[in-house]
């Protein structure tokens, strides 16, 4: 069949992808909302502290 998996392998690694295609984006959109929620609260500390002053928020995801 495919890349020498036999039917069973074969209908076991597509429904792995159809899961993880499923799922992968929904978990990012929650990680994103609450990584949002985050910076508001955070530009909304430093607009506070420091009025009138310019700043940026960044997130590096680097290892």
């Amino acid at each position: 069949m495919l890349v020498g998996y036999d039917f069973k392998g074969t209908l076991i690694l597509g429904m792995s992808m159809v899961g993880v295609m499923l799922l992968m984006p929904r978990m990012v959109k929650i990680l994103i909302e609450r990584l949002i929620a985050v910076f508001e609260v955070v530009r909304d500390f430093m607009q506070k502290r420091f009025a009138g002053q310019e700043f940026y928020i960044l997130v590096s995801i680097q290892q």
